[in-house]
């Protein structure tokens, strides 16, 4: 038998299972890590990956790096086998260490590999390195310090920091270590950003304030005051300005390489508008967006709403932690998602292949960039957090959870709703206006903002969209509930109280806009909108509004130098409600109840003039100072709703004096009792 039929009898017998058609390969195995070396290194250093599933080639691997509390940093790695993977710690490690006193410091990482596939978990923490900011490891050749194979004698710039060995020699600089004080910053970059700083006469490094190369403490300074440190200067010009001079970033020159005009297209940037950009108005990764707007830039500046927006020092601010998932520029809007934030040393912060300008953080299908450049062109009532909240503009997107809620219950999801909160503003006019679509009281002060919206173009008069400026009701004014803008007597507080019992109709039945809502001639604290008999005014701050009233009123009231009025001393009855017609449950109106149970109607006790109850009263209580009376004497002109005992001696009223508490005097004795009933 021939070798080709003994193939053929085989195939008959054991036939090959073919592939389907389009059918994958198979995937590459998870990579994993099995050993770190060396444990403590430093930026510049390179660090040894062992264990398996890696990629070989130049550059096919990402190491990403990640301290606890931080976010991850993505490294592509140099050459690589199988089973080692070797990474130099690049400059941008810098803005990701810790930091003490505002200077970097040795901080542990957590590592992990995405090679085919991302490694399925970072490394524990007995087994991740530790990295400072400056590099601990020695030359392998004492006699080359750079290890670029040509011997120190031969070399003119030993350690490769940009500096002769003559000049470091006169600079007392070491001309073997590439950062000679160990801040991270190297010796060259040091002493070129202060001959910037001094307009280029030679400074020497022994004296301060220049970026000093012998000052181990001047990483946190930010010596030309452009905002960023001298070590994050260094660390922008160390990632991407390729080791060369002039320098692309300089920490002696707030707008290193000149006052130039913004490029084109770059305008946006330009966030002062004094015609050029300062090095943290700039782009150093080159996504798109602007340093000072990234995360890594340091502790920010009082946040305003011109910088920070994917700033992750922003982000986590202890504000956000008090609202879970919120992140407060403007105001909390709980949109769900929390949004991860951006590097400015990574133009791809995510390593998902785009940029971060490019890139959807909130995920609601909108570039960063183009949701950034919408938000800084709104207008101060349009500020929505366009670019952290997945919700604006619209709550179809992907990540915006809310959108399948139904916030207000009224059977509909804020998908299909145009009032999700149902404060009767549609969701449009809000977010206009900078309130929030999925709160019925952006402002937390009891009152919708709705009724403060249609209260503050009644206020205006002309049907002029609500302004968001005092002293109109606003929406955005959480101190604004207890003023009575329209002057009827009524706070905008109660006037909202009473649109609600009314029903919430549009157009308003109450508004704090207008003192005779709806037309007419009656206030709106004269009408009675709960139909209890007595009005609005007396119930809210008027005579049945409560025992304080009524010690207000008797002192601004006074009938002689020596009159008092001294507050009943029994029960302290409670006032009316004007927008529940039974504030005491008992089945009677209020108007025809009787607070004190002294069987005087509410209604008829809530009416008081001074000329009845100084002038025509007449005493009648016991030791009575004899009042006249006047020409009409009247024993029941005092009343009270608070009080049992007046007008009359009513069974509610105490049957013992209580010691000490009604006024005698020799001149005066106090009327403490009415008229026997």
């Amino acid at each position: 038998m021939t070798r080709l039929s003994r193939v053929l009898l085989l195939l008959a017998v054991f036939p090959v299972l073919a592939l389907p058609a389009g059918a994958a390969a198979a995937r590459p195995s998870y990579p994993s890590i099995t050993k770190v070396s060396p444990m403590k290194l430093g930026v510049g250093d390179t660090l040894t990956l062992r264990g398996k599933s890696f990629r070989s080639g130049t550059g096919r691997n990402t190491v990403v790096f990640k301290r606890d509390g931080g976010r991850a940093v993505f490294v592509k790695a140099g050459k690589a086998t199988r089973t080692t993977i070797r990474v130099r710690i690049p400059a941008k490690m810098l803005a990701s260490l810790s930091q003490k006193a505002g200077r970097p410091v040795a901080t542990r990482f957590r590592v992990r590999v995405l090679a085919g596939r991302f490694g399925r978990r970072f490394t524990a923490v007995k087994a991740s390195p530790v990295i400072g900011p400056a590099a601990l490891i020695a030359p392998v050749k004492p006699d080359d310090c750079d290890g670029d194979l040509v011997p120190n004698f031969k070399d003119a710039d030993d350690d490769n920091d940009l500096l002769a060995d003559t000049l470091e020699a006169t600079l007392k600089t070491d001309g073997c270590k590439r950062d000679s004080d160990g801040d991270g910053m190297s010796d060259g970059w040091e002493h070129e950003s202060a001959l910037d700083y001094n307009g280029r006469a030679l400074p020497t490094p022994l004296r301060r304030p220049y970026p000093n190369a012998l000052d181990p403490k001047d990483a946190a300074v930010d010596a030309d005051g452009d905002g960023l440190t001298n070590v994050l200067e260094y660390a922008a010009w160390a990632s991407f300005g390729d080791d060369k001079l002039p320098l692309s970033y300089s920490g002696g020159d707030p707008a290193t390489g000149g006052k130039a005009p913004p490029p084109p297209g770059r305008g946006y940037a330009d966030r002062d508008a004094n015609g050029f950009l300062s090095d943290n108005e700039r782009d150093a990764d080159g996504d798109g967006i602007p340093n000072q707007d990234e995360g890594g830039v340091g502790p920010l500046p009082v946040i305003t709403d011109v910088t920070g927006f994917f700033a992750e020092e922003y982000i986590s601010l202890e504000a956000v932690r008090k609202i879970v998932d919120v992140v407060p520029l403007y105001g909390p809007l709980e949109y769900v998602r929390k949004v991860q934030g951006t590097s400015w040393l990574d133009a791809d912060s995510d390593g998902d292949t785009v940029r971060d300008g490019d890139d959807d953080q909130d995920g609601d299908g909108i570039a960063n960039l183009t949701e950034m450049l919408t938000e800084l062109g709104a207008g101060p009532q349009d500020k929505l957090q366009r670019p952290l909240n997945p919700c604006v503009p619209s709550t179809d997107a992907r990540l915006c959870l809310v959108g399948d809620d139904d916030i207000d219950n009224d059977g509909r999801s804020n998908r299909d709703d145009d009032d999700d909160d149902g404060d009767r503003l549609g969701d449009g006019v809000e977010l206009r206006y900078g309130l929030n679509p999925f709160r019925e009281d952006t402002d937390a002060d009891t009152v919708g903002d709705g009724f403060e919206f249609f209260s503050a173009r009644d206020l205006n008069g002309s049907g002029v969209p609500f302004p968001g400026k005092r002293p109109y009701p606003n929406g955005l004014d959480k101190a604004d509930a207890g003023i009575d803008h329209d002057g009827d007597g009524l706070s905008l507080a109660n006037e909202f109280r009473a649109w609600k019992f009314t029903g919430s109709p549009l157009p308003l039945s109450y508004s704090d806009g207008n003192q005779q809502t709806g037309g007419g001639a009656t206030l709106d604290s004269d009408k009675d909108v709960d139909a209890d008999g007595a009005t609005n005014y007396s119930e809210v701050s008027g005579p049945l509004s409560g025992p304080v009233y009524w010690t207000a009123w008797v002192k601004d009231n006074r009938c002689s130098e020596q009159y008092v009025e001294s507050t009943y001393p029994g029960p302290r009855y409670t006032g009316l409600d004007f927008v529940d017609p039974d504030s005491d449950g008992d089945g009677l109106l209020d108007g025809a109840d009787d607070i004190d149970h002294d069987g005087l109607t509410n209604a008829a006790e809530g009416r008081v003039r001074r000329a009845d109850w100084c002038d025509v009263y007449v005493s009648v209580g016991p030791g009575s100072s004899g009042h006249s009376g006047g020409p009409t004497p009247d024993r029941f002109a005092r009343h009270d709703p608070f009080n049992p005992c007046k007008p009359v001696y009513s069974a509610a009223c105490h049957k013992f004096i209580p010691l000490n508490y009604y006024v005698k005097t020799d001149a005066y004795t106090e009327d403490w009792m009415g008229a026997q009933p």
